[in-house]
């Protein structure tokens, strides 16, 4: 089950009619509901934490009912932003962007979509990345590197699904890194998860397809100028910031640039839907 925050944040400012500020323990959320459905994006790391467009009648995304939602912590769920780097080759663990305050610079509504966008910037208020957000029957999210260096990155994505048992991904070669068992092996696809997993798919851009049985619904997932997908639940490994159970009710299909890092200029983007 996931998390929700709605109805439980502190109410800080109305930005526009359907944009607010909103905050939760030590963070500063942006709010936004609208006719086409709502979503909710922590400033620490530009997170965007929850979707529910009006058709659903579960949020997309998941979000641990453990996290303690403190300043400088990384927060379990959501879509956290993986950069400059990806894992544990430094510390932080999936770099600074997820830890760092970001500004909403700006953003627009209209009658069918909401777009808000988000910077990051050094000390010395120099633009390091953006990401963009646009919210309607659709959710996309589109990271752009704005730094001089080359840097890894990973939408990090965490689905809300019913029953982690019944639940399979579509669209998957059937060779990846297992980066459990530390080699290339050979999977099935479709792929359902029966134990801890933490698959790196290398290859073109590619769309998935993640059956909720549970839930009773799909779930697209469109990988734009990504060169891995990668597919993550710790099963019963204990893990940070999640219960013991948690791991039953979500699933990471990650959009990321892991083998191929991301250019100044350059973008990584993922589209999702419900179907």
């Amino acid at each position: 089950m996931t998390f929700s925050l709605f109805n439980k944040m502190e109410f800080v400012e109305q930005i526009h009619p359907n944009i607010s500020l909103q905050r939760y323990n030590e963070i500063s959320m942006i709010v936004v509901e609208h006719e086409t459905g709502r979503a909710i994006i922590s400033l620490q790391g530009a997170q965007l934490l929850s979707w529910q467009p009006k058709s659903a009648t579960q949020d997309l995304l998941w979000l641990s009912e453990a996290e303690p939602f403190k300043a400088g912590v990384a927060i379990r769920g959501g879509v956290p932003l993986c950069y400059p780097w990806f894992g544990a080759v430094k510390q932080p663990a999936h770099g600074f962007a997820r830890i760092s305050q970001w500004v909403l610079s700006d953003w627009q509504v209209s009658e069918h979509e909401v777009k808000l966008i988000f910077g990051l910037y050094s000390e010395n208020n120099i633009a390091i990345a953006r990401v963009r957000m646009a919210f309607a029957e659709d959710c996309r999210v589109k990271f752009t590197q704005l730094n001089n260096s080359e840097a890894q990155v990973a939408l990090h994505t965490y689905f809300n699904i019913g029953d982690i048992e019944q639940t399979t991904i579509f669209g998957l070669p059937k060779q990846c890194m297992d980066k459990v068992a530390n080699q290339v092996v050979e999977v099935p696809s479709p792929l359902t998860i029966g134990k801890q997993t933490d698959y790196v798919y290398s290859g073109e851009n590619r769309i998935n397809h993640i059956e909720d049985k549970a839930h009773k619904r799909f779930i697209e997932v469109e990988h734009h100028n990504a060169s891995n997908v990668v597919v993550w639940n710790p099963w019963t490994t204990t893990t940070s910031a999640m219960t013991a159970t948690g791991y039953k009710t979500m699933l990471c299909v990650e959009t990321a640039r892991v083998d191929e890092t991301l250019k100044q200029g350059e973008s990584l983007e993922m589209r999702i839907t419900q179907q």
